[in-house]
């Protein structure tokens, strides 16, 4: 096993570092507190089940993982409070009759309108239903950072590109 945080390999510590429990070496087990110290374990070898998986038993682990990914996420489109207040009146809606529709206090529907609260995309799930609008788009996000591992595995360390002196 290594260290979480930077990577090294020996006498390791079960560690609390801000209220989570890691495993960590001797020397950044400094940052936190020292629960338990590890014990190495012999490691088993998985035994492949057919030849598919003696295949792939048998390539060495990457050194480089790639994080080139499309990441999909949800957000509010621009203009949302115009589009709220908008259709709230072509309905015909008070602000606390469309606070009463959507179960939310009317001062929430007062802040939403006049761009003081950006709603969560369950508030605006609500706005949608209730008004019959679309205001949450779905937008893109491209990861294309490379990160090297030192090992076989990332550790926090590699994430943060810290250097030991």
């Amino acid at each position: 096993m290594q260290c979480e945080m930077c990577g090294t390999e020996g006498k390791l510590f079960k560690t609390e570092v801000e209220g989570t429990v890691m495993v960590l070496c001797r020397d950044c087990s400094k940052f936190g507190r020292v629960v338990a110290e590890i014990r190495p374990t012999e490691r088993v070898k998985k035994i492949p089940l057919n030849a598919q998986d003696e295949a792939q038993a048998e390539k060495p682990i990457a050194k480089l993982q790639k994080n080139a990914r499309k990441e999909i996420m949800q957000g509010l489109c621009s203009g949302y409070q115009d589009k709220i207040r908008n259709r709230r009146t072509e309905l015909g809606l008070k602000q606390n009759e469309l606070a009463i529709k959507i179960a939310e206090k009317e001062s929430i529907v007062q802040k939403v309108e006049s761009g003081q609260f950006r709603p969560p995309i369950r508030l605006a799930r609500k706005f949608e239903r209730a008004l019959r609008i679309r205001i949450v788009e779905e937008m893109v996000d491209e990861h294309e950072k490379d990160y090297k591992a030192k090992k076989e595995t990332l550790t926090i360390g590699d994430m943060m590109d810290i250097k030991k002196p």
